[in-house]
Parts: C-alpha cells; sequence; structure tokens
C-alpha cells in the first residue's frame, strides 16, 4: 500500500466514529421533522458505542460537535446536548476499560443506566431552560426505544469498525 493511500485510509478511519455520529443526529433530526418523536434516539447509542470502543477517535470534542450538530438541526438552544451527552460521557469514560472486557449483556446494560441518565438529565435541563414542567412519559418512552435498538446499532457499527489488520496497514 503506497504512503499516500495508506495516509487517506487513516483519514478515512479516524473519522469514521465522527461520520457515523453526525449521520445518526441527521437520522434524528429527520425522525423529529416527520412528527415522529416516539423513535429511538440514535445519536445516544453511537456516542456510547464509539467512546467506549474508540476513545481515541471519539473524545469530548467530537461529543460535543455532534451534540452541537444536534441541537442545531432540532432547534433545540445550543449546548443543551452537547452538556448532556458530555455528562453522560464522563460519568461512562470512568469504567470505560472495565466494561471493554465485559460481555454484551453487561455493556447493553450499561447503555441502559447511560441511556437513562441521558434522557432524564435532558429532561431536567430542557424543564430548568424553558422553566415549566414537562412529563416524564416522552423521555421514558425514547429512552426505551433507544435501550431496545442499541443492539442493532451496536451490531453495525461493529460491521463499520477497522479490525486491526486494517487498523495496523493504515498505521493507526
Amino acid at each position: 500500500m503506497s504512503v499516500r493511500s495508506r495516509g487517506a485510509l487513516r483519514l478515512l478511519l479516524r473519522q469514521l466514529p465522527l461520520a457515523t455520529a453526525l449521520f445518526a443526529v441527521l437520522l434524528d433530526a429527520s425522525a423529529l421533522a416527520s412528527a415522529s418523536a416516539r423513535m429511538p434516539m440514535a445519536t445516544v447509542a453511537v456516542v456510547f458505542y464509539w467512546s467506549l470502543h474508540r476513545a481515541d477517535a471519539f473524545g469530548p470534542f467530537e461529543t460535543f460537535c455532534t451534540g452541537l450538530a444536534r441541537d442545531a438541526l432540532c432547534g433545540l438552544p445550543l449546548g443543551m446536548t452537547s452538556l448532556v451527552l458530555l455528562l453522560t460521557r464522563a460519568l461512562l469514560f470512568a469504567r470505560a476499560r472495565w466494561l471493554i472486557a465485559q460481555p454484551f449483556g453487561v455493556v447493553w446494560l450499561s447503555f441502559a443506566s447511560a441511556a437513562t441518565l441521558f434522557f432524564a438529565l435532558q429532561w431536567l435541563v430542557a424543564m430548568l431552560y424553558w422553566w415549566r414542567p414537562f412529563s416524564l412519559t416522552e423521555p421514558a418512552l425514547r429512552a426505551a426505544l433507544t435501550v431496545l435498538a442499541y443492539p442493532a446499532v451496536s451490531w453495525l457499527l461493529d460491521r463499520l469498525r477497522p479490525r486491526r489488520a486494517i487498523a495496523h496497514a493504515a498505521g493507526i
């Protein structure tokens, strides 16, 4: 493999987490635009996955940018989703090394906790921002749908994630 193509492959593989996170933001925004808020929030699942499996390529800056893009596309106050994603990521990152070695069931249970925390924090921040009470039904439903969708998201991202041989050839 030539030096130039190795560099291009390295760049592509390093940007894959951010690209898939921004694609998830587009999916979430299109679900809101179609007035179908009763869909899983793909952004939370993708951010959790990459924060766990490729923390080197999907750090706090990428998490912040993903949240900012979601806020801008969904008409939310800028920084609201970023704040909640960063807080959730910080709690996950504290035990990421332990979690990465666990079977999928444990990872899924951890995602369920993280998603529940994300939606609870988002609900709380929204109430504080708009200074009015909101029903907890919608965030609870979206959290449940997001948790149920995580195995499919994880499976898909596992297929996209570069394996050791590809990463070695690219010099990652």
